[in-house]
């Protein structure tokens, strides 16, 4: 009787630790099994990945735009242009199955305007016009075009430079 009135005051009624608490060690061959894959579990592993491979690389590098700069940056770039000159982008109309985007801009003075960029051969990639104004003659306005096209060839450099990768096709699951 007294042994067990013994256990039952060191065992105690309350719950268990928390696990950090308990500073349970795992056995070495509990060890090796979170750690190491047997010869057939890396064999079903392999099996597996080389299964879902669709003809990449296992890690493609991501570059910079191979002529300096990319089509698929115009959008970003006009924004940021436009952001840069103080003008924003109130409509983008894509022509000639998206090889030339319109964009319709409005300046900070309320004037009207219109940047048109189409896409052409490597490595030139896209030529660039810009009007503001009904007057686009007009100094001013003309400097305000300019401006635009200069912060526009800045920005269409600078995505060129950042490190892109290849869009990913994502395919329908069989199921």
């Amino acid at each position: 009787m007294g042994w067990m009135l013994i256990g039952l005051i060191t065992s105690g009624c309350g719950r268990a630790p928390f696990a950090a608490q308990s500073n349970l060690r795992l056995t070495p061959e509990e060890e090796r099994a979170k750690a190491v894959l047997t010869a057939d579990d890396q064999r079903i592993v392999v099996s597996a990945l080389k299964g879902s491979d669709d003809g990449r690389a296992a890690s493609e590098r991501s570059r910079a735009a191979e002529h300096g700069v990319r089509w698929a940056d115009v959008e970003a770039a006009v924004l940021d242009a436009c952001s840069d000159v103080e003008m924003a982008v109130v409509e983008t109309i894509r022509e000639d199955e998206g090889s030339r985007l319109r964009f319709r801009l409005k300046t900070i003075e309320e004037w009207p305007g219109e940047l048109v960029v189409r896409r052409v051969e490597p490595p030139t990639v896209y030529e660039a016009t810009a009007t503001v104004s009904d007057h686009p003659d007009w100094p001013q306005r003309r400097e305000r075009a300019d401006a635009l096209l200069i912060a526009l060839e800045q920005r269409m450099t600078a995505y060129g430079r950042k490190r892109s990768y290849k869009p990913i096709e994502l395919r329908a699951s069989g199921g």
